[in-house]
């Protein structure tokens, strides 16, 4: 018989705010403009990159945020939903011999 999954609330929260906490540099990074570098004939190039780099940051802030969110709003149910398919699979193939 498959051993049971339990959740650590405690620890699904922590790793809800570790990750939320991981991104505070960078968010304070992507809503503020990055200083011109002072170059001539690629300045229009390097600016076009640096924006497209906090555009990317912003990005990847909201997505860890996302996923923050999400590990947070399930606060604890992986071990039930783990333990509830488990018992399906055990159901479904016990016809099967298993």
């Amino acid at each position: 018989m498959a051993e049971e999954v339990k959740a650590d609330r405690e620890q699904l929260t922590g790793m809800a705010g570790a990750l939320r906490d991981s991104t505070s540099e960078l968010d304070s990074s992507a809503k503020t403009d990055p200083p011109m570098p002072e170059v001539s004939v690629s300045a229009d190039k390097v600016g076009h990159t640096l924006s497209e780099l906090t555009k990317t940051v912003g990005g990847l802030v909201a997505a860890v945020h996302q996923t923050a969110d999400k590990i947070h709003a399930s606060s604890g149910s992986y071990g039930e939903v783990d333990n509830h398919a488990a018992d399906e699979l055990r159901r479904s193939g016990s016809g099967l011999g298993y």
